[in-house]
């Protein structure tokens, strides 16, 4: 058949195709820490067993410790301030067009605005 689209190694395929397949080796101990603070602090066993994941790969990914990571979450006084600090967290490995649990209001420019006939 022909094609225009340029012959993929099949390294690159085979790096696509198991991006998401990617395996992590954690520690039973510390995984079993967070899930417990999770379980804890939700309703429900399969949103502590999303945060504990979440957590544990962002950590990994990015060379932090889970447990000092924990350990700030313990010093929330509320359910609502833990839910601030994980927004934070996930936040602060995020890049800024993709933040959760933020509105961004953008506003037009008054003088274009003005121009503009509804």
């Amino acid at each position: 058949m022909a094609t225009n689209l340029p012959n993929q190694s099949l390294s690159t395929q085979q790096f696509f195709n198991g991006y998401y397949n990617q395996q992590i080796t954690m520690n039973t101990d510390v995984y079993n820490q967070i899930y417990s603070f999770f379980k804890n602090n939700t309703a429900s066993t399969s949103a502590a067993q999303q945060l504990t994941q979440t957590v544990m790969i962002l950590t990994y990914n990015n060379g932090i410790d889970p447990l000092n990571v924990i350990k700030e979450f313990n010093r929330a006084a509320n359910q609502s301030e833990l839910k601030i600090l994980l927004i934070t967290f996930f936040n602060s490995l995020r890049g800024p067009t993709s933040k959760l649990g933020f509105n961004n209001n953008t506003f037009g420019n008054q003088w274009i605005q003005r121009n503009i006939i509804a």
